[in-house]
């Protein structure tokens, strides 16, 4: 995820509105908070974190990361996502919107 973001920004101006998801078991386990700082300075881009354990003060949602969907705007037929994560985090399809926004194609 890291290289892909940092490819992005470096050349923000060949994109339009990018959303960047991270979710973690624990807020503790959040890693990169700089670079999650600098990239939501950025125009038209926007940083949304989640963690399972949290008490949602510290300004990060309590829940999964694929919690997250449910809160955005998005026009899925001029989008396109990237997830990065275990299988076990991105389904079942029952517990996100990812799956019912953007068919599922890849390698796994």
């Amino acid at each position: 995820m890291l290289s892909v973001v940092s490819y992005v920004m470096r050349r923000r101006a060949d994109y339009g509105r990018v959303l960047i998801l991270r979710g973690v078991l624990h807020v503790d386990d959040m890693i990169w908070r700089d670079r999650y700082d600098a990239w939501n300075r950025h125009p038209d881009t926007q940083v949304l974190l989640a963690a399972d354990i949290t008490d949602g003060t510290d300004g990060y949602r309590p829940g999964a990361v694929v919690d997250l969907f449910a809160d955005l705007d998005l026009d899925t037929a001029h989008s396109a996502a990237l997830l990065c994560g275990a299988e076990r985090m991105m389904l079942p399809p029952s517990r996100n919107s990812v799956t019912a926004a953007w068919p599922m194609t890849g390698s796994g």
